[in-house]
């Protein structure tokens, strides 16, 4: 599970699905979650609700890429905003 964020909080909260969520979701379970660093992907402040949604798929999308590209497996991309 690729993550678009190194921001402790948002890395941390994802953990915390991943935990409550894989005994119950069979293709949770043994996943990993790695924090990328992506930069300046999506504004620093999104001030609508469409600019927080545009920024969350561009962080998930650019995160799985990131992985895939690094010829690492990921099946999920997550991206937080706000």
């Amino acid at each position: 599970m690729a993550v678009g964020s190194t921001r402790a909080p948002k890395v941390e909260a994802v953990r915390r699905v991943l935990t409550t969520l894989a005994p119950v979701v069979a293709p949770l379970r043994g996943a990993t979650v790695t924090a990328l660093d992506l930069g300046s992907i999506a504004p620093a402040m999104p001030l609508t609700l469409q600019e927080l949604l545009d920024g969350s798929r561009l962080r998930a999308f650019g995160a799985l890429e990131r992985m895939r590209a690094e010829g690492e497996p990921a099946d999920l991309g997550v991206g937080l905003e706000g």
